[in-house]
């Protein structure tokens, strides 16, 4: 069985909020809490395998390395959380997270916003 989108949001946001004061550096998370409760998103997108070779996923804290191809990526998806202040600043992205579907499987892997830019 897979996740829903909102299932796969709803976990992804969980893992964000659990992780996040201890990944992101204070100013990061100063600008969390400025904007996202305003001007917040969190969204999902199609995963594509072509941009990676290899992810590593973290089961439970137990790192793990799979090969991503095009028959695994579909069971993949992409969260960006982040805040869009206004119509003059840069979107910020707080977290880049790519989510397992497969309810048995609890793979995910986070990029946080000192490695995404």
């Amino acid at each position: 069985m897979y996740l829903t989108d909102e299932q796969a949001l709803d976990i992804a946001f969980e893992l964000f909020s659990e992780l996040a004061s201890d990944n992101l550096n204070p100013d990061e998370m100063s600008l969390y809490n400025t904007h996202f409760s305003s001007t917040g998103f969190i969204e999902l997108y199609d995963f594509e395998p072509s941009t990676l070779d290899e992810i590593a996923l973290d089961p439970n804290e137990h790192e793990t390395t799979i090969k991503v191809d095009e028959k695994s990526g579909d069971q993949f998806v992409e969260i960006l959380i982040g805040a869009r202040p206004s119509p003059n600043q840069a979107e910020l992205l707080f977290a880049k997270i790519v989510l397992n579907l497969k309810k048995e499987d609890k793979h995910s892997h986070i990029q946080w916003m000192s490695d995404l830019y």
